[in-house]
């Protein structure tokens, strides 16, 4: 038998060397309904408590205020764990209260990543592995919606067994903010809004309570005295089949496979990127430009029984494009003054080896970068900027121009420019676009309102930091500038930018 001392030793080194976490609060589970508010935790890396926002429940929300992390290799950044206990195994369903802080668009800034290490699948319902996106798309009100698989919507579900647990969330879109979370069983209880809304956060208790390996026995009866007992059975039904990886060929642009029986077929870049969700029973896909993809067939297993084909590769399209019609560059630009501009593109990869740069057709560098910096030009003046793709061949992929306008002399002495004052831009579509600015370098303590400019004419008043912009022209260039103006009447001006929205398809 181990002495009190000896055991205490033992604990103390298993702490040093391994994981033993301390959790402020552990949520109890009644009734097959658990309620977390989100900030009861503390928030950690960009996750910001704030309350500007009304209609939360609680003191306040988290909202995610870092970069963006689509890709899963990404996720984890800014993890908050929270303990839970269940007092009711069985199969539970996540949903939070979330919201879009910014922007117009109800696929946008709207999703998190969410995880289980202790929860298990369930048998007829979306398989998770790791990290999980969870998203909605309500715009303008917080809303108890929460699902995954892009293009789809599975609900997110998974099994836990009575004892303790935890679950983490982390940043993946900048501006999704999280007000509630909720497990329930979706057997036993109705899902309801005003309920969910009305109901209290779940209370916390101490101690600790390790967690069944099997989920709990019906009675049976006396085993006989020689045999081992069977062990339970996982909460799935049955053991799930591998499923069949698709054999993709490739012609010009278009991926085709024969269609094999899979819930969705996932579409990655040959760097693991996931693109895109197809339904289980596509069989084609064309991609946007030249490079490497993969196909994962997903079925009601974990990812070990799902069906990855091999990675294929996508040569040249052709300069105008993909048959879709989307510009394979996308230029934008930014005018950092009266002599500075800087242009950039998104470019494809594998096959592309080098960017020819001109300016007004004269040739001014190659390079394997995906932006050019142009310094020591004339105030007011418009420059022609062209953008040569080549293959590692030397054969032309795409060509593509853009003009734009330096910022000219003679500015308003009571407007200011502040660097810090960055415009962006993201392009939607062929008819819709989204700018972002920055307000670091203003005054706090003095409010402003942002006056946004197209083509020299003001288009909106804005308090908040972004406009989305819709009903545009395909394949057309538009210049944007901001001019923040205070109460005061000080007034800072923004870079400009020109953007290009997207091509329309080809006939």
């Amino acid at each position: 038998m181990l002495s009190l001392k000896v055991l205490i030793s033992r604990t103390l080194i298993t702490c040093l060397f391994f994981s033993c976490p301390v959790f402020a609060n552990t949520y109890l589970e009644q009734n097959g309904i658990l309620i977390v508010e989100a900030e009861s935790e503390p928030a950690a890396g960009d996750w910001s408590q704030q309350n500007s926002i009304s209609g939360y429940a609680g003191s306040g929300y988290l909202v995610w205020t870092g970069a963006n992390s689509f890709a899963q290799s990404t996720a984890g950044r800014g993890a908050i764990t929270y303990r839970f206990r269940i007092q009711e195994a069985g199969n539970y369903e996540l949903r939070w209260r979330s919201r879009i802080t910014r922007g117009n668009n109800s696929t946008e800034h709207n999703d998190s990543w969410v995880r289980f290490p202790s929860g298990r699948n369930v048998s007829g319902q979306q398989p998770l592995n790791g990290w999980t996106k969870v998203f909605m798309n309500r715009l303008g009100q917080w809303a108890w919606q929460s699902a995954t698989v892009d293009h789809v919507g599975k609900p997110v579900r998974q099994y836990f067994s009575a004892g303790d647990h935890t679950f983490q969330i982390s940043g993946r879109s900048n501006g999704h903010a999280i007000d509630r979370i909720s497990l329930f069983k979706y057997d036993d209880v109705s899902f309801n809004e005003n309920r969910f809304n009305s109901l209290g956060q779940s209370p916390t208790t101490s101690g600790n309570s390790q967690p069944s390996s099997d989920p709990e026995p019906n009675p049976e009866p006396e085993p006989e005295p020689e045999p081992e007992p069977e062990p339970e059975p996982e909460p799935t039904n049955d053991a799930p089949t591998t499923v069949t990886a698709p054999v993709v060929s490739v012609d010009g642009a278009l991926l085709q496979w024969a269609e094999v029986e899979a819930i969705a077929i996932n579409v990655h870049q040959g760097t693991g990127e996931w693109l895109e969700s197809l339904p289980g029973n596509a069989t084609q896909w064309e991609a946007g430009g030249p490079g490497t993809y993969y196909l994962v067939a997903t079925g009601e297993g974990s990812w070990e029984t799902w069906g990855r084909s091999e990675t294929v590769t996508v040569e040249s399209i052709g300069s105008q494009g993909s048959e879709s019609g989307q510009s394979p560059l996308r230029l934008t630009s930014q005018v950092y003054s009266s002599s500075a501009i800087e242009i950039f593109w998104t470019g494809n990869e594998s096959a592309i080896v080098s960017y020819e740069v001109r300016r007004d057709d004269e040739l001014l560098t190659i390079t394997d970068a995906r932006s050019y910096f142009d310094e020591g030009l004339t105030a007011g003046t418009q420059y022609r900027y062209s953008i040569l793709e080549l293959d590692a061949a030397g054969n032309e992929v795409a060509n593509e121009e853009i003009s734009v306008t330096t910022l000219g002399d003679g500015a308003d002495s009571n407007v200011s420019t502040a660097p810090e004052l960055v415009l962006t831009a993201s392009v939607y579509s062929q008819s819709a676009l989204e700018l972002f600015w920055n307000e670091i370098a203003l005054d706090a303590a003095n409010p402003y309102q942002y006056q946004v400019y197209s083509g020299g004419e003001l288009l909106e008043v804005s308090e908040g930091r972004s406009l989305f912009i819709e009903g545009l022209t395909a394949d057309s260039v538009y210049d944007f500038y901001i001019l923040a103006v205070s109460d005061d009447g000080s007034t800072v001006v923004s870079n400009s930018i020109q953007v290009r929205t997207f091509a329309p398809d080809s006939q």
